[in-house]
């Protein structure tokens, strides 16, 4: 009802088409953004014909698999930075309920859960949410599935912008902590972060949530990611 209200009084725009709709359109989101239809490794960025990752390269990551819904390119970048920087709620509302409708068809997964990576307290105040979170919420939504923090940040990073692999990976490094560890009733975790860049920010979380539950399944899922080789 409060959505209801909101989209009488606040309509909504495509912010790509600029027409009445959520912050984008179907038609637009069909039309521009680079859609994966089949499975790639987040390792490598080749595509996979069976599974999630290459048994090559299993052995140098944390995830089981990463899922995401676009390639990242301007489009895109122009879509997520409004949501951060313009501190647009909605836009990682929108982008959850597409992602959520993208798994929903493509994807089965055995007793999931869904968690979010944590932002520090002052970048959460600063833009007054958490956009992974928002994102992993209404994904949870559209999958019936329960979405529970259950990683805290335990100290601030620096910006992991313009950094290389290595050194996001070295200062992402112990910046997680699990909190709720009520979690081995289920079979597998969904990470939910916004983008996929390097991957470090990922495979901290699920190096720590798999430090406690080796056994879990730990799968990444992002709107976008950066590190595709062959699409």
């Amino acid at each position: 009802m409060k959505k209801l209200i909101l989209s009488i009084f606040f309509p909504t725009f495509c912010l790509v088409c600029n027409k009445k709709s959520s912050y984008i359109c179907n038609k637009c989101f069909y039309s521009y953004l680079n859609i994966p239809y089949e499975q790639h490794c987040h390792v490598c960025g080749r595509a996979v014909r069976h599974g999630f990752v290459h048994k090559e390269c299993s052995s140098k990551t944390n995830l089981d698999g990463l899922i995401f819904i676009s390639v990242y390119n301007k489009l895109v970048k122009d879509i997520i930075h409004h949501g951060k920087y313009e501190k647009n709620y909605g836009v990682f509302e929108d982008l959850g309920t597409i992602a959520g409708q993208f798994v929903k068809k493509y994807y089965t997964f055995s007793m999931p859960l869904i968690t979010f990576v944590p932002l520090s307290f002052e970048r959460k105040l600063w833009r007054g949410f958490n956009q992974s979170e928002v994102f992993a919420k209404n994904i949870g939504n559209i999958l019936n599935v329960p979405v529970i923090k259950n990683l805290k940040r335990t100290r601030n990073t620096k910006s992991q912008a313009g950094t290389s692999k290595k050194a996001r990976a070295e200062n992402i490094r112990g910046a997680f902590r699990l909190v709720d560890n009520n979690v081995d009733k289920y079979k597998t975790i969904i990470l939910v972060d916004d983008v996929f860049t390097t991957g470090a920010t990922l495979e901290e979380c699920a190096r720590e949530i798999k430090r406690k539950y080796p056994n879990i399944k730990v799968f990444g899922l992002t709107f976008a990611t950066s590190r595709l080789s062959d699409i």
